[in-house]
This record gives structure tokens, C-alpha cells and sequence, in this order.
């Protein structure tokens, strides 16, 4: 017999099987035709088992598994050549259009990226990664875990991780990674942001494409960086600043200050503080500088005098002289 065909891609997520089942069926058919009766089997790279070419053996699949198709036939008998007729003319011969074979043809998968088709009479593909758990090790740093599930019947030339701040990996980094030797097992040492969650997966690649492993995500130990960290803990979440005063911080980035009222607050980087107030705008301070802020908006200095129903109140200077020592 022999093999023809072969797609991957990942099953993300149980939502998006049918979506990617359909799409596989579509493709493998077009590019070599309906198996006739022959063997088509669903290859499971994470457990190397044939699944049934049915949809409802490939549903059973589970999220994150990784699925190639291959279709079985029997090697064909030699066609006669044809001979002449009695006029010299060859014989009218009949072309099967039903099952036409396009190496070239591509099906976008869930995500629109193409499926990329493998040649016929070949059972290579591109590598099956698998992302393991991470590890804390000592000195802070974080190693993740990969390995190689199946290398596509071609080397793997490159491993790497994929990380992010979010779950759909916008403005993700891909840091190269290490084989273990003699292992399929590969990893990344790096060291983090404290207090901060992350997204990572195992990427690999071989000469025919890169395939990318499921999600995983952890959160680093300890206490974030926080523009407040030299502020004093009291009770009910609320904090001391030596130089401005009391305030209680929330992790969307607002603070509630005893008498500025609700600001959200930004660093600048360097050492200074940019507060946004539904009715100031933008205004900028810092250690020495504060209770004088500057009013972006006025592009003058305001005077914090205190509180007034919950609002603050301002002596605003005006001046040539006003715009002296703005940030």
C-alpha cells in the first residue's frame, strides 16, 4: 500500500473541534480524493493511536491533542499503453474528475492560518510539540518544559517557548530554548517579574513548518514591583506613603487618596507619579515636589490645600513664571 496526504493541527479547545474536524475532512479529500473503501486513519500524536475517519471518533478527541490525517491505498496496477485504432487515432481515454489531487491546496484552520499540506506519497509533518509544567528553581528563576511527541519523520532544527501576559498571546516573546540531550525534552531558564501571571507555550520546528503546544499558565512568586512599595501596610488595604500620605491602591491601577479622591495612577519611570482625575485630567508629582502638582491640561501648578466633599481643592499659580520646572 501507500500513503498519501497528511495535515496537522491542534485541537485548541472543545469549541473549536467540529470547526476543525470539517475543515481537515474538506482538505484531505480534496487534495487525494475520497479513500474508496481504503483505510483513512486520524493519527493522535499524544497518544499514537488511529482514530476513525467518522467525526464522531475524531470529536473524542481531547483539547490540546494534535491530529494528523493519512489515507491508505493499494498500489495501483499498471495501466496498458493504448494502441492505435484502425484509423491511427489512440483510443478516447476517460479522465476522473471526482477526486481531483492538488499538491498545492491549503484549508485555513480556526485560527486562519492555512493548514500546510505535506506531499504525496509521504507520511511527513510538521513536529508535535507537547508544553509541560513549569519548575521553580533557585536564585528566582523559572524553567519551562517542552517536549518532542513526534518528530514529523524530519530533525526538529528549532526549539523555543512562546510567552505572554495574556491568553491569547498578543505581543508574545519567543525565547529560544535547549534540548535535554538524550531526551525529547527541551527548556527555558528566565528570570521574571515577581507577582505577575503568565502564558507559555512549547514551540518546535522542523524543515516542513512550526507547530505551536497547548497553553499553560502559572503566576511568579512574590510581591509585584508597585510604584508604592516604600508605603507603609495598614489596615483595610490601605497604605502610608511618606511623601504622599494615606491612600488605598486596587490592582485595576486606581487609587482612593485620602484627599485627592479617586486618580489613576501611572509611574513615569522616574520616580514621579502621573495621576488622571475626572476633573484635572493628567497631573504630575513626585518625592519634594508634592502637594504641588502640575496641570497638564492648564499647563500650571497646582497647590493641594485639602479636601472638600470629597473632592480636592487646588491654588492654582498663574504666571510666565508658572510653567518653570514642569516635568
Amino acid at each position: 500500500a501507500e500513503a498519501k496526504g497528511g495535515y496537522l493541527a491542534q485541537v485548541g479547545d472543545a469549541a473549536e473541534k467540529d470547526f476543525l474536524v470539517t475543515k481537515l475532512i474538506a482538505a484531505a479529500i480534496n487534495t487525494v480524493g475520497q479513500p474508496q473503501g481504503h483505510r483513512m486513519a486520524w493519527v493522535d500524536g499524544t497518544y499514537s493511536r488511529a482514530l476513525s475517519p467518522d467525526s464522531s471518533s475524531i470529536h473524542s478527541a481531547s483539547a490540546g491533542q494534535s491530529l494528523a490525517y493519512v489515507i491508505e491505498y493499494p498500489t495501483p496496477e499498471p495501466e496498458p499503453n493504448p494502441t492505435p485504432d484502425n484509423n491511427g487515432t489512440a483510443p478516447h481515454q476517460t479522465v476522473n474528475h471526482n477526486h481531483p489531487v492538488d499538491s498545492n491546496f491549503t484549508y485555513p484552520d480556526s485560527n486562519g492560518t492555512a493548514l500546510t499540506p505535506v506531499a504525496s506519497h509521504s507520511s511527513l509533518f510538521r513536529p508535535i510539540p507537547q508544553t509541560l509544567p513549569h519548575e521553580e528553581v533557585p536564585n528566582g528563576k523559572i524553567r519551562l518544559w517542552g517536549q518532542i511527541l513526534a518528530n514529523g519523520g524530519s530533525p526538529v532544527t528549532t526549539v523555543a517557548f512562546e510567552l505572554a501576559d495574556n491568553m491569547l498571546f498578543r505581543n508574545a516573546s519567543l525565547q529560544p530554548a535547549s534540548l535535554f540531550p538524550g531526551s525529547p525534552n527541551f527548556y527555558l531558564e528566565l528570570t521574571l517579574e515577581p507577582g505577575k501571571r503568565y502564558y507559555y507555550r512549547a514551540v518546535a520546528t522542523n524543515a516542513l513548518g512550526t507547530t505551536n503546544g497547548s497553553p499553560k499558565k502559572f503566576t511568579t512568586s512574590g510581591s509585584p514591583n508597585r510604584w508604592w512599595s516604600d508605603s507603609y501596610a495598614q489596615a483595610g488595604g490601605w497604605r502610608t506613603s511618606p511623601w504622599f500620605g494615606a491612600f488605598r491602591p486596587h490592582e485595576s491601577g486606581w487609587i482612593y487618596h485620602l484627599k485627592l479622591g479617586w486618580a489613576y495612577a501611572h509611574p513615569d519611570g522616574s520616580g514621579g507619579l502621573w495621576l488622571w482625575m475626572r476633573d484635572h485630567r493628567w497631573m504630575w508629582t513626585q518625592p519634594g515636589v508634592y502637594p504641588y502638582l502640575w496641570k497638564h491640561q492648564s499647563a500650571s501648578w497646582q497647590y493641594l490645600l485639602g479636601s472638600s466633599n470629597g473632592q480636592p481643592v487646588f491654588y492654582e499659580w498663574r504666571g510666565a513664571s508658572s510653567s518653570a520646572g514642569k516635568p
